[in-house]
């Protein structure tokens, strides 16, 4: 598992790379420019929404599911700074859970009987 986890820290890292042009442009910074800095939270809901869609295993769908709904109900009445650091949170989490879906669609596991 350390062998794994090392080898995907170190792919991730260039993933960057990765989306660079021909043109010298880099993808990754036209995509981040693109949107701006602050994402509503109905857009990072549906994001999350649609990232743990995509995740084969139902245990980890069901589990990115309510651990999210979760989480927005927690954080419902936040407003200012607070809000703006839940968001962030929130990001960073949408960008783990776009890469456990990538994941579970390289390595699938056997169909579970709740599907």
């Amino acid at each position: 598992f350390a062998e794994a986890s090392t080898w995907i820290g170190k792919h991730t890292q260039k993933a960057p790379d990765v989306l660079a042009t021909s043109a010298g442009r880099n993808l990754q910074t036209d995509i981040d420019a693109s949107h701006p800095k602050s994402m509503p939270p109905q857009t990072l809901y549906r994001s999350l929404v649609r990232e743990a869609r995509k995740i084969k295993d139902y245990n980890f769908r069901s589990y990115a599911l309510r651990r999210m709904k979760a989480g927005f109900v927690k954080n419902r009445n936040l407003q200012g700074e607070e809000a703006s650091a839940a968001i962030h949170d929130g990001k960073e989490q949408l960008e783990v859970l776009k890469r456990q879906a990538i994941l579970s669609q390289l390595y699938p596991s056997a169909r579970s009987v709740m599907e």
